[in-house]
């Protein structure tokens, strides 16, 4: 097996556990490598050959093609996100943030992408804004693509097996996601209303400090007219 040379002109991104790199002769592939022990790839392998082997709709999903060996170590090939012009495709993310998609439109999509995983009963482990590409079909048009957090979400191996506790896992991932969404389209904190300064204590005590020197000048004025 030919060695593959990944250099920093072919890095796309890097998450928590793996670095992401455009295949040098395939445009629609990416290769992953592992920064951390490779779980996460070997559990989306595994858990991506368990929903083949059930003929599960999987075209909304980044698929894992095998392995390469490269030199940053092994690495796991995957389907890229690519827009119809061939350019790669932006995280939910990033078109959020540039208004490439609107409020409207990425509401849709949501709905439509959760009915496919409640249909289809693909489990996801961690799904977020960065783990979704919106990739285009026109300029104007495009759906949701699942590039990363694929996997059972617990440690039960019947929640992937079981109809009622997938679409339980689906749920629950997704509330999730939809606090992150919105998150997003919160102003930052940057913009936050200026807050007036608190008060000292001694300036909360003022008021009754001159109160009780009126009181005893009134009473020492009593006292000296008697």
């Amino acid at each position: 097996m030919t060695k593959i040379q990944l250099t920093p002109s072919m890095f796309i991104a890097q998450g928590r556990d793996r670095a992401c790199y455009r295949h040098p002769y395939k445009k629609n592939i990416c290769i992953k490598i592992s920064i951390k022990p490779e779980k996460q790839s070997l559990r989306e392998k595994s858990y991506l050959e368990y929903l083949s082997r059930k003929k599960v709709d999987l075209h909304l999903i980044s698929q894992c093609r095998g392995t390469v060996i490269t030199s940053l170590g092994k690495g796991y090939l995957f389907d890229l996100a690519v827009n119809y012009d061939g350019r790669l495709s932006q995280t939910l993310t990033q078109a959020i943030k540039t208004n490439s998609i609107s409020k409207t439109d990425v509401t849709q999509l949501l709905i439509d992408l959760k009915k496919h995983l409640i249909t289809q009963l693909i489990c996801i482990k961690d799904i977020s804004p960065n783990n979704l590409s919106y990739v285009k079909t026109t300029e104007q048009t495009g759906f949701l693509y699942i590039i990363d957090g694929i996997g059972n979400p617990s440690h039960n191996p019947l929640t992937i097996r079981n109809k009622s506790l997938t679409h339980k896992a689906i749920n629950q991932t997704w509330k999730r996601l939809e606090r992150k969404v919105k998150k997003l389209y919160q102003p930052s904190s940057h913009s936050q209303p200026i807050r007036k300064p608190k008060k000292s204590q001694f300036n909360k005590k003022l008021p009754f400090i001159a109160l009780s020197i009126v009181i005893l000048i009134t009473s020492f004025s009593l006292l000296t007219v008697e």
